[in-house]
């Protein structure tokens, strides 16, 4: 019984202790991290964005084009081959190799987070 009485007081020694204590770490230092973590993460938003809005660029121009300029996606190349055809194929193989650029570069990205937690750059 004395032992649970013990660890009882103990737990409101730990309650009791100051608030200065606890403030030390501001919540900036907590939300953003080291600056190293912070230069990544802008990186990785950074490349994000590009790749999104290229991603974006690329199929919202071929929709209007298909929209608004059927006279020009009609025209023939050579026979059986028309300018939407080519445009089409262009744009999914215009996915295909961003999307392969940006998985090659998390796994850059990836290396480089796991190389500052080894060298103890997280506060984690």
């Amino acid at each position: 019984m004395s032992k649970i009485i013990t660890e009882i007081s103990s737990l409101h020694a730990l309650e009791r202790r100051p608030v200065a204590a606890v403030e030390e770490i501001s919540i900036q230092q907590v939300l953003l991290g080291p600056e190293k973590i912070t230069e990544l993460v802008q990186t990785r938003f950074r490349i994000s964005l590009i790749y999104t809005l290229s991603i974006l660029a690329i199929y919202i121009g071929f929709i209007l084009l298909v929209a608004y300029g059927q006279g020009f996606l009609a025209t023939l190349l050579f026979s059986g081959f028309s300018m939407a055809i080519l445009l089409g194929a262009l744009v999914v193989i215009s996915a295909v190799i961003l999307t392969c650029a940006y998985g090659a570069w998390i796994v850059r990205f990836e290396k480089m987070v796991r190389n500052l937690n080894e060298a103890g750059g997280c506060t984690k």
